[in-house]
């Protein structure tokens, strides 16, 4: 069992999910008046397609390869975000993300080094 929520001043949700094979339950409450798409058992907060930029880099450090996709967008208010492609995993990054200590360590499982050669990197490129 999965369970999320989010509590701003226009609008509440609650998203419950459980899954066995095929079977999802979920429930979605909003404020306002303002209506949701459904399609089946799910219902979208948002369903969004846009253009973006996607720059595709692989570099060699002193404490690691970095193969990463920096994906620039309109939906993260000016951050990027920035995919490792050899651990899966990723961050929605902006330039004073980078200042925050542990930060990287902490969202790509680096250690401090290659934390710092990322970082170095991803000032000059986002």
């Amino acid at each position: 069992m999965t369970q999320l929520s989010y509590n701003g001043p226009y609008k509440t949700f609650m998203v419950q999910a459980y899954r066995n094979g095929c079977q999802c339950i979920s429930q979605a409450y909003l404020t306002g008046g303002r209506h949701m798409a459904q399609h089946g058992d799910w219902t979208f907060l948002y369903d969004n397609k846009e253009e973006t930029t996607t720059r595709y880099v692989s570099f060699i450090g002193e404490e690691a390869r970095h193969d990463i996709a920096i994906i620039q967008t309109q939906n993260f208010y000016g951050k990027s975000l920035v995919l490792n492609i050899l651990t899966h995993r990723m961050a929605i990054l902006g330039q004073k993300d980078l200042d925050e200590p542990g930060y990287l360590e902490e969202a790509f499982n680096m250690t401090e080094g290659e934390a710092n050669e990322l970082r170095e990197f991803l000032r000059l490129s986002i």
